[in-house]
């Protein structure tokens, strides 16, 4: 934690952070196109990194995890509404501001990357660790900040099941991430809408 601690810009407070990533729908979460992802650790990694790819495809062979598919995201304002009473996890394409936050959790790297989805007094943000490829417990030099939204200019914020929580955005789209952490969320959003409530219109 305090690597995303020292990563916090100047004139920004550390409050919260977890590691995240989008939500998963029916066993699938939603993958943004390549050309939406970001490339972080450019030119950074290292031979190991090579090998650990290798173990993790073949990891994901034996769990019969190796292609994965993406669930659907629906952006088509007509269906909105009925989204929106549904309780859709997502709604919007990859160029609105929900879209944005599900492609900054989906970085690109030739080497291991943990995505820090993070709370600091004015922002949320998503910070990247380096990791070694293939380990999630071997972490490396590097950080770099990713997206950021300003907290008071998210619409709302929805908890989920689990530890699964929803962001609302003024564009009309919306996302649900997983927050890994064993924490109160509600602590970090106050005005956060119980699981129960209808998504805002």
């Amino acid at each position: 934690m305090q690597r995303v601690t020292e990563a916090v810009p100047q004139g920004e407070e550390f409050v919260a952070a977890f590691q995240s990533e989008p939500a998963s729908v029916d066993g699938k979460q939603p993958i943004a196109p390549k050309e939406h992802r970001p490339q972080v650790f450019v030119g950074m990694n290292r031979p190991s990194d090579s090998w650990g790819t290798v173990f993790s495809v073949l990891g994901r062979l034996l769990t019969n995890d190796l292609f994965n598919y993406s669930a659907p995201m629906n952006s088509d304002a007509g269906q909105r509404e009925k989204c929106r009473q549904e309780g859709a996890a997502f709604f919007g394409d990859w160029t609105s501001n929900a879209g944005e936050l599900l492609a900054a959790l989906q970085p690109q790297s030739r080497t291991g990357v943990i995505s820090m989805l993070t709370v600091t007094t004015h922002r949320a943000r998503v910070i990247y660790i380096q990791r070694r490829r293939g380990s999630m417990y071997r972490l490396r030099d590097g950080t770099e900040l990713g997206w950021s939204w300003p907290l008071d200019q998210l619409a709302w914020v929805r908890q989920r099941a689990g530890k699964n929580v929803q962001f609302g955005f003024p564009d009309g789209s919306w996302a649900s991430v997983v927050a890994h952490t064993a924490d109160d969320l509600q602590r970090y959003f106050p005005h956060m809408l119980p699981k129960a409530a209808d998504i805002p219109r």
